[in-house]
């Protein structure tokens, strides 16, 4: 595996763990491309945490997973993979069992949970905090949750309601803003402030993934629905659009979908509507 200046110079040791992990896999009888793609799951894990081997957790290791799901919309095969060499490498090589609680990705493409518009309501109305309102209003604007996170200052344009969030490859995208998402914003950014002006690349909420899913977990508890992910919040919003008549083209653009395919899952959404649908005829005897 390739050295990179972040493990020599915040993770001392870790080139040799990971050249220990390799030989092992080796010796294992693993095949050239499960080695190379444990080691591509390892390398990108590392890059993503930020932060030396000793030190990460199990929620590091789950918010790599959302952002997989999440941000490059990696299947759940994929995702599996990625649990496989990082459960190689952490529980059977270092012993450190930070996957008792971890689940593993079940293979094959499920219908996306939403919730419907009362549900969305009653959440907002148990959230605890203008900043997790605010927060939640911009997943409710088809934000993935790692780029909620990411968003500094200098991203937001609330006069034309829109945002500046930055993908792979330093792509860029410009998702459009809710009227309340744009209010909440407002009060979240005048209550942090508190006259102080930050400087632009300064981020706007300092929160974790893990943070806010909790605060989701609490809210919707406390309201009484089913239990909701980030995620769930940008499926809803699609579902929605879709619901109401937007174009599937408009909707690929504004939840960054590099492929129609992605987003046509929405439409097998819709269509189980289509079984609770009255039928004209069947009143007629």
């Amino acid at each position: 595996m390739e050295s990179t200046p972040f493990f020599e110079s915040n993770s001392p040791g870790l080139e040799e763990k990971l050249a220990k992990f390799k030989r092992k896999l080796k010796i294992a009888n693993k095949s050239e491309n499960t080695v190379k793609s444990y080691c591509m799951f390892l390398d990108d894990f590392f890059k993503f945490v930020k932060k030396p081997v000793e030190n990460v957790t199990t929620d590091d290791i789950e918010e790599y997973f959302v952002m997989l799901s999440e941000d490059r919309d990696l299947k759940p095969s994929s995702i599996r993979l990625a649990r496989m060499a990082l459960k190689q490498f952490f529980d059977n090589m270092l012993g450190k069992n930070l996957f008792e609680t971890i689940p593993t990705p079940k293979i094959g493409r499920r219908l996306p949970k939403f919730l419907s518009r009362l549900e969305i309501n009653r959440l907002f109305e148990a959230l605890e905090s203008e900043r997790d309102r605010a927060v939640t209003h911009l997943l409710y604007c088809g934000l993935r949750v790692s780029e909620v996170t990411n968003l500094s200052f200098g991203d937001i344009d609330l006069d034309n309601r829109k945002v500046r969030v930055r993908g792979k490859g330093e792509k860029q995208r410009f998702p459009r803003l809710s009227n309340a998402a744009v209010n909440s914003l407002k009060l979240f950014m005048d209550q942090s402030q508190r006259g102080n002006i930050p400087s632009s690349d300064t981020q706007v909420f300092e929160i974790s993934i893990r943070r806010i899913q909790q605060f989701l977990e609490r809210a919707s508890r406390k309201a009484g629905i089913q239990h909701v992910t980030p995620h769930m919040m940008r499926h809803s919003f699609a579902t929605h659009l879709l619901q109401s008549g937007v174009s599937i083209r408009y909707i690929q653009n504004l939840l960054g979908h590099s492929s129609l395919n992605t987003t046509e899952i929405y439409t097998n959404v819709v269509d189980a509507d289509l079984d609770r649908i009255k039928m004209p005829g069947d009143d007629l005897e």
